[in-house]
């Protein structure tokens, strides 16, 4: 049920007749995280984008994936658009290991389950003044205990599928405010709204709505 070329989540057959579409999405969160401060990245660590499409669609069963994500970067600019001298380099890779699981339970009208995504990262990060650092860790956990999944309705007349995943990710993954780290060192609490409306035969149109809250890192990195 999620991006992951990083996948996060694709519902994939379970069983001879049951179908998930893998519910979790989070993948760029543990690459982002490794290198904030001296990278300087800003983006959120939340799922932006490789949503599979027909993404709201699943039902229930089991599923475990294995995802690889491969992030390079070669040129930083700052604020106003000028190059930046560093860092140089930033290569990560990411393979994130999810499993999901959805019951015949019904809550509030929906199939209830829940999952989770365990990312292990490897960055390396050449700051042209100093040596290249490298890390290798298991990065912050992803986990949904709430993950509600309606049964087909209508929209308009067409079929329309929806999800809701109340989740959070934990901050397991390894840090230190003087090293290059791959943990955030901060709690994130990320519930999401799936759809997917099936408006013709040829195409639909699939999204998320997304509410994230980060608490307060208390080490931060010392650059920063």
């Amino acid at each position: 049920m999620t991006d992951m070329k990083n996948a996060p989540c694709a519902f994939r057959r379970a069983t001879d007749h049951n179908r998930m579409r893998a519910p979790g999405a989070m993948a760029l969160g543990a690459i982002i995280a490794a290198a904030p401060a001296a990278a300087q990245t800003s983006l959120p660590a939340v799922n932006l984008g490789d949503s599979t499409f027909q993404d709201g669609v699943a039902g229930p069963g089991r599923m475990v994936q294995v995802s690889v994500s491969r992030q390079s970067a070669d040129r930083f600019r700052d604020e106003f658009g000028d190059v930046q001298t560093a860092p140089r380099r930033v290569r990560s890779t990411a393979i994130l290991v999810q499993a999901s699981w959805l019951s015949e339970r019904r809550v509030l009208g929906a199939w209830w389950g829940a999952e989770v995504i365990l990312p292990v990262v490897h960055v390396d990060l050449d700051l042209g003044s100093s040596p290249s650092q490298s890390a290798l860790a298991a990065g912050d956990l992803f986990v949904s205990p709430i993950l509600l999944q309606w049964p087909q309705t209508t929209l308009l007349g067409r079929p329309y599928w929806q999800r809701l995943n109340i989740n959070a990710t934990l901050p397991t993954g390894d840090y230190g405010s003087n090293r290059l780290s791959v943990g955030a060192n901060a709690w994130r609490f990320n519930p999401h709204y799936a759809f997917t409306w099936e408006a013709h035969d040829d195409w639909e149109l699939s999204g998320r709505l997304h509410y994230l809250w980060t608490s307060r890192n208390d080490e931060p990195p010392a650059s920063a």
